[in-house]
């Protein structure tokens, strides 16, 4: 068999012989049967070897179609060899050209049901005994010839056509194959395609769910951030109102003496009044960074950098927390040489650090001393608190830093915090660019460590800004400077605590020319186009130098807004309150003080009761009785706080104002950061910067970024539907 035929293919040629035999088997039993009877006439032959011919095809026959299924290349070999014989027989006997026409028959049978080899046999058999039979009779010549050249023409025909079928067999067989492998591919892509779009659904069915889930949280979140706000402003305001105590009275207890009917005070106690007095101012800045961050709804803790001097802010830390080690007997040593420069530092921010570390040391330190150094380390200045107290486990120097962690239970109920001081103080030395670490082992005292750089962070990132060139006559100045053309403290406080890398300095607007020129500020901010006046001496010029005009929360609209001559937020100082009656002249001589908070109350009663000028005073604890107190005695003007219990501020506002006699009396605003509904949004929809020269492509670019990174996310219209769909672009921006 050809080589190109594979075991595959041979098996379906195996079946097609098994086929072809089972065909074949029967009919020639019956030629078989019949050349027995007609032996004589068909071959003309002895009638005893004719017989056996017969005989010899009918067995054969019988015999292949009996053994066909069970062993079917056997039944083939019996087959074929049975009609060789017998055709062998006939031409030995006869040697006539009918006996002779029969092995061409026999070679095609046994290449089509045994193969090339076995044809071969058959071939070469049937040449050999037409040789013998010719030699025998003597008939040499072309009664020889001629059947052995039929003999072979039709084995080398049988051949090509086995071999044809060979390859047309292989070749169906590998389509077949093929065919076969394809339609497998196929559907096995059928069936990860129907996994595909089953987890498809199965996903989509989740990211549904989840889009529900986000809108949920979503107004969870926005939930919980006005609650917060709530909260905030609620709990600053009871703060405030306890601070304003403190801090009214260690001023009035300073600067006014004489009113609690006492000429000599010692040196001594003015100095402790004097430490209450700006730790309470400590704590005052603690709350105002609260409020401004509730208020404007920031989401960052930024810093008021200046360059000072580090042992200025070491020695105030050391002032406020003295008396309390001193108490216990601890000494207090500084280590810091004079040699050390200026820093570049939130001064509210590293005193706070240095006031954590300096009470840890105190609380948990029995005897020995507390030891605060500097020194500098190539470009940064290290500082040091050292004590001799308890100590700090190896285990625990990683933990000492994290979130509401304290180091022992029993401790920490001897010592009263909350575990928060570290982990603050942590964060706002990294604010600077610095880092904080600990080191320590238990009864052999602690140590922290805080790195402050000498450049600032934005300097050191991004190599320093390159300074602009001075005209004559104008010093250079250390850092950035940031007019703002307003007279109001509050509106000053807020943009110092908030715009980071920039001096903020305020400035009246009539002012404004004279301070251009002698401060060359990076820009002037204005409270809308009130202030963005010409320069006085050229008012036919902008501003040489860009101006931004953006609603700023200024008193005087949330008293306009309210309906008042002013607004002020605790706590308020002596020099404010008196300022507030002073520029009313004249026209003020009865005062009324309305607030739910008798000792607030008490307070400012007492500060304008000891001014230079005589006021007449009324004290009112809440507005039920402070509207009481006007029908019996109309007051010049009001002292008002806004969040009372029994009536608010605002609730007596309206009652003033719906009353005739009451319609004129002036009203001031003294309360916290608490702004009611009615004026918490500023007034201005829109933020404008126009400056002297017009604007690059990059600095168009750089101020639109600038507003897109503070900007809000946009509110959803309604809940977000069932089906996730592409979101919708936020409302222009002008």
């Amino acid at each position: 068999m050809s080589a190109l035929v594979d075991d595959a293919t041979r098996d379906m040629l195996s079946d097609l012989r098994q086929e072809l035999l089972s065909l074949l088997a029967l009919p020639t039993a019956f030629v078989g049967y019949f050349v027995l009877l007609l032996a004589d006439l068909a071959f003309g032959i002895h009638s005893l070897v004719s017989p056996g011919i017969g005989a010899c095809v009918i067995g054969a026959s019988l015999c292949a179609q009996r053994l066909k299924d069970r062993r079917p290349r056997f039944a083939a070999l019996v087959y074929v060899g049975g009609l060789t014989t017998a055709a062998s027989a006939a031409v030995w006997a006869s040697h006539s050209p009918l006996a002779m026409a029969v092995y061409p028959a026999v070679i095609l049978l046994s290449m089509a049901m045994l193969g090339v080899r076995p044809m071969a046999v058959v071939s070469g058999l049937g040449g050999l005994v037409i040789l013998a039979s010719a030699w025998q009779h003597q008939q040499l010549g072309n009664a020889v010839l001629v059947p052995i050249s039929v003999l072979l023409f039709t084995a080398l025909v049988a051949w090509l056509s086995h071999r044809s079928l060979a390859t047309a067999t292989e070749w169906a067989w590998n389509s077949y194959r093929q065919a076969r492998a394809s339609t497998e591919e196929a559907r096995e892509h059928r069936g990860e395609l129907a996994r595909t779009l089953k987890a498809l659904d199965e996903a989509y069915y989740r990211l549904e769910r989840f889009s529900t889930q986000l809108a949920q949280a979503r107004e969870a979140a926005e939930e919980a951030r006005r609650a917060k706000q709530q909260f905030v402003a609620t709990v600053s305001h009871e703060l405030r109102t306890p601070l304003n105590i403190i801090i009214g009275f260690a001023e009035l207890i300073t600067l006014s003496p004489e009113s609690y009917g006492v000429r000599g005070v010692p040196r001594q106690f003015v100095g402790d009044v004097n430490r209450i007095y700006r730790s309470a101012q400590h704590l005052k800045g603690l709350i105002d960074d609260v409020l401004d961050l509730s208020q404007i709804d920031a989401r960052h803790m930024f810093l008021v950098t200046e360059q000072a001097a580090l042992t200025e802010v070491v020695g105030e830390a050391i002032d406020m927390i003295w008396s309390l080690a001193t108490q216990k007997g601890l000494r207090l040593i500084v280590d810091m040489p004079g040699s050390l420069p200026p820093i570049s530092l939130d001064r509210l921010r590293i005193r706070q650090v240095l006031l954590n570390l300096l009470s840890n040391a105190v609380h948990f330190t029995e005897k020995g001393q507390i030891t605060v150094s500097a020194r500098q380390e190539e470009q940064a200045l290290r500082v040091t608190v050292a004590d001799t107290g308890l100590g700090i486990a190896p285990e625990d120097l990683g933990r000492v830093f994290e979130e509401f962690h304290q180091l022992d239970q029993s401790l920490s109920r001897r010592h009263e915090g909350t575990g928060l001081g570290l982990a603050l103080s942590r964060r706002f030395v990294e604010l600077h660019g610095g880092r904080m670490w600990a080191e320590g082992e238990l009864g052999r005292g602690s140590r922290f460590h805080f790195a402050l750089p000498l450049a600032p962070a934005a300097e050191r990132a991004g190599g320093g800004s390159t300074p602009r060139s001075l005209p004559l006559g104008i010093k250079a100045r250390k850092g950035c400077v940031v007019l703002v053309a307003s007279e109001e403290p509050m509106v000053v406080s807020l943009l110092k605590r908030h715009l980071r890398g920039y001096e903020v300095r305020g400035v009246p607007a009539r002012e404004l020319s004279q301070a251009i020129e002698s401060e060359l500020p990076q820009a002037v901010i204005a409270n809308g186009p009130v202030a963005a006046v010409p320069l006085a001496d050229q008012p036919s010029r902008a501003l040489p130098v860009p101006l931004i005009t953006c609603p700023l929360p200024d008193p005087t609209y949330l008293g306009h807004a309210l309906g008042v001559d002013r607004y002020l937020v605790k706590p308020i100082s002596r020099e404010q309150l008196l300022g507030l009656l002073a520029s009313y002249g004249d026209t003020v001589q009865r005062v009324l003080i309305v607030d739910d908070d008798a000792q607030l109350a008490e307070l400012m009663a007492r500060i304008v009761r000891a001014a230079p000028r005589r006021y007449t005073v009324d004290v009112a604890c809440g507005g039920t009785e402070g509207l009481a107190r006007m029908q019996e005695r109309r007051p010049d003007i009001v002292l008002l706080d806004l969040v009372m219990k029994d009536m608010d501020g605002l609730t007596l506002l309206q009652a003033m104002r719906a009353q005739e006699r009451l319609r004129a009396v002036s009203v001031a605003i003294i309360t916290a950061h608490d702004l009611p509904n009615e004026v918490a949004r500023l007034p201005g929809r829109s933020i404008t910067l126009q400056g002297p020269e017009s604007f690059s492509v990059t600095e168009v670019l750089d101020c639109v970024q600038a507003l897109l990174d503070v900007l809000p996310p946009p509110k959803p219209a309604s809940s977000p539907p069932p089906r996730p769909r592409a979101g919708l672009p936020a409302p222009p921006v002008s």
